[in-house]
């Protein structure tokens, strides 16, 4: 007769785990593994408050030639143009 299922699991979980491997050489590497998206992600939210700051800016500009919403869609292409070299318009 085998084990339950239950059995079986609780004699895996009551085996000792192999130990990880730690040190002072991980801890950068997983600092670094948490950081990155965050940084990622305050970058993009830079870009949303620069486009909004944008919108605001606009309301402010005296009457001129050019309709207010292609400033706006000029200054949201070159805001995407300057974060493509920083890494933020890439799938990697």
């Amino acid at each position: 007769m085998q084990p339950s299922v239950w059995a079986r699991a609780l004699q895996h979980h009551a085996s000792p785990s192999p130990p990880h491997p730690a040190g002072p050489h991980r801890t950068p590497i997983l600092f670094r593994q948490l950081v990155r998206p965050a940084w990622l992600q305050a970058r993009c939210c830079g870009f949303a408050v620069a486009l909004f700051g944008g919108m605001a800016a606009a309301t402010l500009l005296p009457p001129l030639p050019v309709a207010r919403y292609d400033l706006l869609l000029a200054y949201g292409v070159l805001l995407d143009r300057r974060g493509l070299p920083a890494g933020l318009g890439d799938a990697s």
